[in-house]
């Protein structure tokens, strides 16, 4: 046989099943000592491969002829290697580690490599299979380092016994082993494989082969999200950690079903996998139901320096102090059972809601003591506690999982949950309920998002309609009534344009609604939707205000409050304003009569000057929606009266400040107790909403009645300027400038709208026929019967007044309205009867006497919080002196005969007795016509309304109408 032949025939032996792999690595290694024996000395005596087999005993005489049977029908010629004939890798690898001759190598790199069906496998010797990398933990029995399965190819942990740890550990280790090998759940680590393995030394130490898991432990997970890492807190969410803790509950179940407690469960012995898996570790305290605890000798001694789990040799006390029930903490290691873990679980809880070890102590005896107390605060109030101290916190803990917790740790064991399953199951009921809270959330925040969207166009429609109608409003004064079709399109299409836009805004509002409803139908919490809807009802009830539709301003007010949650609304909608007062006086004496030769002051008859912002607007050109009042003449040229832009204003000290809040009181607004607020100014003083009349005084100044309307939320701010008592004429009240609202379809007026007026003086009543007799027979006595006789009160019936030789007086008894009483007002006057009578009345006084201007006219009757009439809201003819205040029929009576139709500035009949003249015309197209205002002893109530003008020609003159002097304190 060739030496060739001889290798062959040893490998046929192995492949055969003859002789085993590791005999004939042995023989081979004597047969190559022999081959290289032979080259250097005589080949007498060298043995053969199969001689050596059969001196080792591994092969006998009937082997060795089986084999040579085969070499021989399979041989080849040319000295190829046999047919058939393939080499273990493991065995060709060891053969050329023994550095055979060349030929050998030649011969072992023709043969083929033995490779079973479907995979090239060569196992290796069982203690080398797995080769150990880097420590990645260390427990109190073992250390746990990567590992890698040269076998299978794959990465694994392997925990090895510890050096020097006697044997009762050594059994504790097998235990562990064998219990964690028959719990196969997805929560709890597998066991690959268990046995002895080399040691560094060469030493055998027991091992267990377990799957690796990379990622964190759960107790690095939470001090990751304590010490503020974001990007933890982002992946590692309360609901993802509430998933975590769920695993757990099962793994534990699972065990607990096979009879098996954990005795040691802690974050710390709980991995979380980078791609979602949890795995319970560390079994090495766990123990099986009914089994009898080994007790080792010695005495307590921790397992790790600096750990806070103690090991009890001599079995009294084993665990985790923080996180082991108090039955583990007395040592009464006997009671454990499956709610002891229970407990844990709820620790596990604990630490995961609030990012804390339940129990806080400085070593583990503390802790100890602490837990067998049984004295738990609870997850909800150690995170509050935690923020108020400043420090880094989790979100809220909610009662549901308050709850949960507390009862998982319940000090007695009867009443905790009587299962993991069973918290599992509370747990998951949380979640679902999260879910289902979140699901409902979402789509509560779309439909909160489309109810914005409508809000906001509703609220643009608010706007752009106010812009429109101002556009038909400008477009109806400047196409003439009597125009033809063709020029009145474009005001019929914007009014259409108007209509289309009125109706958009009621579908936007609709649609907001039923958004921000369906919100709060699915998610009734849902904040943004209440305060969507209190943006919407707000607005409408704004309109409802300005309206002054009571009705709607209930309706929207009460569906407000029904959606309000705790108030906040109401405190909104019930916001209270701020007032600030100041109050100045001017130094100067511009307002002392003039008493020059020639002096007079007298309007024009023809109006031209645009009455702008409460003043005659000089150098304007007039447009169509202006009220023109005439030019006022003062003689001699060169002379002034009244207040300019360079007299100075300054504060005024000791000004008493005292106010009132106006209340309904028997169908009238009436003022109540007045409160001092000390000396002027006021600043920002704090008032529920409502109208208030502020009386100011000072020593030698006219009192003066300041009406101010508090509005909700907002700041009324007015510097009010006080004039010298004598600077007021007798029976005229100030009437301080200022904002106001002016029209509104209630009170008889247009659209409302911001008007400014300035200071003037009021008569308190309108002007007496007395007064106007002095008037009369001032022009008798100056050669003017004529002008007299054309001035005197009439109407088409007939004058009022009696003529003798001396002059005018009162008449006889007669006719209803017959001037029988010096108290009656004067009636039957004519716009221009009534700037005569102003002229008179300036020439002989020194100072400018005028008609007031609707505008101002509508200021000093209803003040500023939007009245209906002088005295409040509701028509009675029992408050005005109107055609219904008599049985009987209309009648006419002296001057403030009714002091319950008084205005906020104290002017009397404003709503009754008389209509006025005022002093401006009316707008195109009727500017031919001359404003007048107020109701009278002849009309209705409906005439009596603040906002309510009627108009006629300058010469007209009825029954009812009279007149009401103004003084204007500022220069024209």
């Amino acid at each position: 046989m060739t030496r060739e032949g001889e290798l062959w025939f040893g490998l046929m032996a192995v492949q055969m099943g003859i002789v085993t792999r590791d005999q004939l690595l042995d023989a081979a290694a004597a047969w190559l000592d022999g081959l290289d024996a032979a080259q250097k000395g005589p080949r007498a005596g060298r043995r053969t491969l199969a001689r050596v087999l059969e001196d080792d005993r591994a092969l006998d005489v009937e082997g060795r002829e089986t084999v040579e049977a085969s070499l021989e029908a399979s041989e080849v010629e040319g000295g190829r290697a046999p047919h058939g004939l393939v080499v273990e890798s493991l065995v060709r690898d060891a053969l050329l580690e023994m550095e055979p001759p060349g030929w050998v190598k030649s011969a072992l790199a023709a043969l083929p490599l033995k490779r079973k069906p479907g995979a090239g496998f060569s196992p290796v010797p069982r203690e080398e299979r797995y080769k150990l990398g880097a420590e990645i933990a260390r427990g109190g029995l073992g250390r746990v380092f990567e590992g890698k399965d040269r076998d299978l190819e794959r990465d694994i942990a392997v925990k090895v016994l510890r050096e020097g740890l006697p044997p009762e550990q050594e059994e504790r280790f097998l235990r562990e082993a064998r219990l964690a090998a028959r719990l196969e759940h997805p929560a709890i680590v597998p066991t690959y494989d268990f046995g002895l393995m080399r040691g560094p030394g060469g030493e055998l130490r027991l091992f267990l082969a377990m799957k690796r898991i990379r990622g964190r432990d759960l107790g690095q997970v939470i001090e990751a999200c304590a010490s503020g890492d974001s990007s933890a807190r982002e992946r590692w969410s309360r609901g993802r950690l509430l998933g975590v803790v769920q695993d757990i509950c099962l793994g534990v179940a699972y065990a607990h079903s096979r009879g098996v407690i954990h005795r040691d469960l802690k974050p710390s012995n709980v991995m979380v996998g980078e791609f979602g898996e949890t795995a319970i570790l560390d079994w090495g305290l766990a123990v099986e139901v009914g089994a009898v605890e080994p007790k080792p000798e010695g005495g307590t001694r921790r397992v790790r320096k600096g750990d806070t789990t103690l090991v009890t040799l001599a079995g009294s006390i084993l665990g985790t102090p923080a996180y082991m029930p108090p039955e583990q903490a007395d040592g009464r290691l006997e009671d454990l059972d499956a709610r002891s873990d229970v407990y844990s679980l709820g620790a596990i809880l604990y630490a995961v809601l609030t990012w804390q070890s339940p129990v806080v102590a400085a070593t583990a005896e503390e802790a100890l003591v602490t837990v067998r107390t049984g004295l738990l605060e609870t997850p909800s109030d150690r995170v509050r506690r935690t923020r108020q101290e400043g420090r880094r916190a989790p979100v809220p803990v909610p009662p549901e999982l308050d709850s949960i917790v507390m009862r998982a740790m319940a000090y007695r064991r009867e009443d905790r949950y009587a299962s993991a399953l069973d918290m599992h199951q509370d747990l998951q009921l949380f979640v679902e309920g999260v879910r289902d809270r979140e699901r409902r959330e979402s789509e509560a925040r779309q439909r909160i998002e489309a109810g914005r969207q409508q809000l906001e166009r509703y609220r643009q429609l608010d706007t752009d309609l106010r812009v429109q109608a101002g556009l038909c409003a400008d477009l109806a004064g400047k196409i003439p009534t009597s125009a033809p079709v063709g020029e009145k399109e474009p005001l019929w299409a914007a009014r259409e344009k108007l209509r289309r836009m009125d109706e958009e805004q009621v579908e936007a509002y609709g649609a907001a609604l039923a958004e921000f409803g369906q919100a709060l139908v699915v998610w009734p919490d849902a904040m943004e939707a209440t305060d969507g809807l209190f943006e919407l009802h707000m607005m409408r009830l704004r309109e409802a205000e300005r309206k002054r539709d009571r009705r709607e301003e209930l309706v929207l007010r009460q569906q407000i409050l029904n959606f309000d949650r705790g108030g906040r609304h109401r405190a909104l909608l019930d916001a209270p304003g701020r007032l600030t007062l100041r109050v100045t006086a001017f130094r100067c004496g511009c307002l002392a009569p003039v008493r020059k030769e020639g002096w007079s002051a007298a309007f024009a008859e023809e109006v031209t000057l645009p009455w702008r912002d409460g003043r005659p607007r000089r150098g304007v050109v007039p447009e169509p929606g202006d009220r023109l009042v005439p030019e006022l003449e003062l003689r001699p040229e060169g002379v002034t009266w009244g207040h300019g832009p360079e007299c100075v204003r300054v504060p005024l000290e000791g000004v008493e400040v005292r106010l009132a809040r106006y209340e309904v009181s028997g169908q009238r607004l009436v003022a109540g107790e007045a409160r001092g607020l000390g000396a002027a100014p006021v600043t920002a003083l704090e008032l529920p909403q409502g109208s208030y009349l502020a009386t100011l005084s000072a020593p030698g100044y006219a009192t003066a009645r300041v009406p101010v309307r508090i509005g909700r939320g907002e700041d009324w701010e007015q510097e009010i300027t006080l004039y010298r008592s004598s600077e007021v004429p007798d029976g005229f009240l100030p009437v301080a400038g200022g904002r106001f609202i002016s029209g509104g379809v209630y009170a008889g007026g247009g659209d409302e709208m911001l008007r400014v007026t300035q200071d003037l003086f009021v008569q308190r009543v309108a002007t007496t026929a007395a007064e106007y007799l002095e008037f009369l027979n001032a022009l008798v006595r100056e050669g003017r019967r004529e002008e007299a006789r054309r001035r005197v009160p009439r109407d088409p019936e007939g004058v009022r007044l009696a003529e003798t030789e001396a002059g005018f007086g009162l008449a006889a008894p007669g006719p209803q309205a017959a001037l029988t009483r010096g108290d009656f007002p004067a009636i039957g006057v004519s716009w221009s009867d009534a700037l005569a009578y102003a002229a008179w009345r300036s020439r002989r006084d020194g100072i400018v006497y005028s008609l007031m201007t609707d505008v101002e006219g509508e200021k000093a009757a209803r003040g500023v919080d939007r009245r209906t009439y002088p005295y409040g809201d509701e028509p009675d003819e029992a408050f005005m002196h109107v055609g219904g205040s008599f049985e009987g029929g209309p009648r006419l009576m002296p001057v403030g005969s009714f002091p319950t139709d008084e205005s906020p500035y104290g002017l009397l009949d404003m709503s009754g007795c008389a209509l006025t003249w005022l002093l401006n015309a009316m707008e195109v197209p009727y500017r031919h016509y001359r404003a007048l205002r107020g109701g009278c002893w002849f009309l209705s109530t409906t005439n009596g309304r603040a906002a309510y003008r009627r108009a006629t020609i300058p010469g007209a003159s009825m029954a009812y109408y009279g007149l009401r002097l103004c003084v204007r304190p500022w220069r024209w």
